[in-house]
């Protein structure tokens, strides 16, 4: 999530031109972090193309966070590491590790993490148009 640089005491300074390309070129990586913290957990981007995303949740024990599936678009959630309760469309499902979700567009998602350790789902979300 971090670089690194290794380079010898004479070349240190490059890093400074090497950040203001990636800058100049509008890298993602220059303007907000892989990991974002959230009072309920983490949500790390794996990887963000025009029509997918896949992503790592990690929902603290008790947390009940909610989003939204996008308009056009699928959702797939797996759980890699504890179990979870998830409500979609005033339906309930219970899920444990190496089980998963489908959402359809624009469906409300609301995944409470009911064990004792942090529940991790990778959420994949893919545009059908």
């Amino acid at each position: 999530p971090d670089s690194v640089f290794v380079s010898d005491m004479e070349r240190s300074r490059d890093v400074k031109s090497i950040v203001e390309d990636l800058t100049e070129r509008k890298r993602r990586e220059c303007f907000e972090h892989q990991t974002v913290f959230h009072s309920w957990g983490t949500f790390t981007l794996l990887e963000k193309k025009a029509d997918s995303m896949v992503a790592k949740r990690v929902i603290y024990p008790g947390a009940k966070p909610e989003f939204k599936t996008g308009s056009a678009a699928v959702r797939k959630l797996v759980v890699t590491d504890g179990s979870a309760k998830t409500t979609v469309d005033k339906k309930s499902h219970f899920l444990n590790k190496g089980q998963s979700l489908s959402v359809s567009e624009k469906q409300l998602i609301t995944v409470e993490n009911i064990g004792q350790e942090n529940l991790g789902i990778i959420d994949i979300e893919i545009q059908t148009i």
